[in-house]
């Protein structure tokens, strides 16, 4: 097969050329360092508030009942998340995420393919991203049941359990089954794997939903505020109404964000094999900026919760 400058034969598909190792084909130099500096960045300060926020609440558990537990757990999953990204950048450089090749005829290529290291990121970064989602959806429907239906810190406590099997189990199933259906594919801008839909889907769903009660639970404290305003005052109620709005709007904005702007990505990892060499020109360098604005938000996201604990 002919293919473009910095580009080899698919040894799957030989109508079809991917990126070679180590070589600018979809994006430059240039992007390559300022994506791996946004990350670097961002996944530090989000690291460390993160932890602290955790620190915190270790050392004095108390301070942290349902229905604000939640948002313990959502910081949890993105000190691991900064992890997962601190991980790549500092012990793994792009070529862990690529994996040698022989090709039909017996020779080695060096093409971007997904590579155990790369499963695993993917795997662990939407893992993650979708337990978050679920824990801002247990954070809405606690404060929902809190303050519309009455319930008490003690009747939420008794079912934590329930939230932690809903919250850490579920999320596996997108990732697995974009695994189990090979639409896994590696990312030439950060060096990770990325599989289109199978967690922007669920995690949009799950912000909506929460974005729902949030709406509901804030109406319900409004309400409450007004009954009990000529008897107790409202200064309690107006606090807590307050804090839980902040941290509504801390989270969930730069979340769905993150989230829509990945449907901007582009996910196409091949180009088509050319016939000729003259007519074989590489295709033109993508922007970077979907990418780049994605991290930014997913990131930003967890380091407001942790500023915010």
């Amino acid at each position: 097969a002919i293919c473009p400058l910095n580009f080899t034969a698919d040894p799957l598909n030989a109508e079809l050329c991917v990126p070679q190792c180590n070589r600018d084909a979809f994006h430059s130099t240039q992007q390559k360092k300022i994506a791996e500096g946004l990350i670097l960045g961002l996944s530090a300060v989000c690291f460390v508030l993160t932890l602290f926020s955790l620190v915190t609440f270790w050392a004095e558990p108390t301070r942290f009942g349902y229905p604000e537990r939640p948002v313990l757990f959502l910081c949890l999953c993105y000190n691991l998340f900064s992890v997962c990204y601190l991980e790549r950048i500092v012990f793994h450089n792009s070529t862990r995420t690529l994996a040698m090749l022989e090709d039909p005829l017996g020779k080695v290529s060096a093409a971007y393919s997904v590579s155990p290291p790369c499963l695993a990121s993917y795997i662990t970064t939407s893992y993650l991203s979708l337990c978050a989602a679920t824990w801002w959806l247990i954070f809405a429907l606690c404060f929902f049941l809190s303050s519309h239906q009455k319930w008490s810190s003690e009747a939420l406590e008794k079912k934590s359990g329930l939230f932690h099997v809903l919250a850490w189990v579920p999320p596996l199933a997108p990732p697995i089954a974009a695994l189990l259906m090979e639409q896994v594919r590696p990312n030439e801008l950060t060096g990770m794997c990325t599989a289109f839909g199978f967690v922007e889907i669920p995690a949009l769903v799950l912000l909506l939903l929460g974005l729902f009660f949030t709406v509901r639970a804030s109406r319900s404290l409004h309400t409450l505020q007004q009954q009990i305003k000529p008897i107790f005052g409202h200064q309690r109620f107006s606090q807590i109404r307050k804090r839980f709005l902040i941290f509504s709007l801390l989270f969930f904005m730069p979340t769905i964000a993150g989230v829509l702007t990945s449907l901007f990505e582009r996910y196409i990892d091949s180009v088509p094999a050319c016939s000729t060499h003259e007519d074989c020109a590489p295709p033109e360098q993508r922007t970077a900026w979907p990418t780049l604005i994605r991290i930014f938000f997913q990131l930003a996201g967890g380091t407001l919760t942790g500023m915010w604990v």
